[in-house]
């Protein structure tokens, strides 16, 4: 039983520390920007990720501007994917997990229509329960299970853009969170260049069709535009407060500059994951009036202007639909959502079909005393 006597004076230590780290980074904040809109692309030109041992995006553009999204789009189609699981409980009769992928197409303006559903599946197999990374095999559960969960995200927006693209109207194809698929990075080289593969193949596909495809990172806390402005600051021979500059992240910056319906310069990540995608992957920070979001993109509508303003244009308006969350990501999960009621069902009807069959298999005390508990 938690002790919320024993907890409160140290939730008011950690408040106090909190809003005392605010004003300091309030204070740190202008003299950020300042430095950002110092910062010019050709200053990053010979600067690699290998030399600074630091993850910072790369300048494509004056990195201190606002670009203003001028086009609006009102006849187009929105997809979207999101999964949820079913982690493998070990104190269940036998190991399963599932995976719940819930998939949206939203058509407006013209011919407008809705389309929701979502597939589950059950994974039980030997060889789906146990996952080989190098030379040994591991139990599919905590990263390795969001790793098959995102493949198949993955998988679900490759169909979707083969089921509902037209050249008539635009498909933006919305994907929940990172295309830079960070969590990978600590397996071996034979599964992550397995993984890529298969996860790239939406890119290739939304390339194939010059389709806009963007990655949606709301609370982002990503620092790799701060950690530009460190090393521009240690190449100038500048002096700043290292701890003080470790504690601001991106948003906090952007959201200052930012307006409502304003982009951000655009960044080539350097995440050393994005030496095995067939191209990089780029990012900008966006203002969709509710926050500041970060948007990763794919290279080729990185350098294609038209096709750059048509996916600013279209997620901006799905977040504006969406009262401040893309509708197309909204409903997605909401079809893949699993309920706590839905988890406990399933493993009731598992075992009541294993008693008509006859299976009997002995209990689990420690599974049986989270259903009852006795007082």
């Amino acid at each position: 039983m938690l002790k919320i006597d024993k907890i409160i004076p140290q939730v008011e230590k950690i408040v106090e520390e909190k809003y005392s780290e605010n004003l300091r980074k309030i204070s740190a904040i202008d003299f950020v920007i300042k430095k950002l809109k110092e910062i010019k692309p050709e200053d990053f030109e010979n600067v690699t990720y290998k030399e600074t041992l630091s993850l910072f995006g790369t300048p494509i553009e004056i990195p201190g501007r606002a670009i203003k999204v001028e086009k609006e789009i009102s006849d187009y189609t929105a997809i979207a994917a999101d999964g949820s699981e079913v982690p493998i409980n070990e104190d269940f009769f036998f190991p399963y997990y599932i995976i719940n992928i819930g998939f949206i197409a939203l058509k407006y303006g013209k011919d407008h229509f809705f389309f929701a559903d979502s597939n589950a599946k059950i994974y039980f197999e030997e060889n789906e329960l146990y996952e080989k990374v190098g030379d040994k095999s591991f139990l599919v559960r905590g990263e390795l299970l969001s790793s098959k969960m995102l493949l198949e995200e993955s998988k679900k927006l490759e169909e979707l853009l083969k089921d509902f693209y037209t050249v008539e109207v635009p498909v933006l194809a919305l994907f929940d969170g990172t295309l830079i698929q960070w969590e990978i990075k600590e397996t071996s080289e034979t599964y992550k260049n397995n993984f890529v593969k298969n996860f790239q193949r939406m890119i290739l596909k939304a390339l194939q069709l010059k389709a806009p495809l963007a990655g949606y990172i709301s609370g982002t806390r990503s620092r790799d535009v701060m950690e530009m402005i460190r090393i521009f600051l240690e190449m100038k021979g500048e002096d700043f407060d290292k701890q003080l500059l470790s504690i601001i992240k991106d948003a906090d910056i952007f959201k200052i500059i930012l307006r409502k319906g304003e982009r951000s310069a655009m960044f080539r990540s350097n995440a050393p994951i994005l030496n095995l995608y067939k191209a990089p992957i780029y990012f900008f920070f966006l203002n969709v009036g509710s926050e500041v979001v970060r948007i990763e993109i794919p290279e080729f509508i990185a350098f294609d202007n038209d096709l750059l303003e048509i996916t600013c244009a279209l997620i901006l308006s799905q977040s504006k639909k969406g009262g401040g969350y893309p509708v197309a990501l909204k409903e997605a999960h909401e079809q893949a959502v699993i309920k706590s009621s839905e988890r406990v069902f399933i493993e009731e009807l598992f075992i009541d079909f294993l008693r008509k069959k006859g299976i009997i298999f002995n209990q689990n005390y420690k599974f049986l005393s989270k259903k009852i508990r006795n007082i």
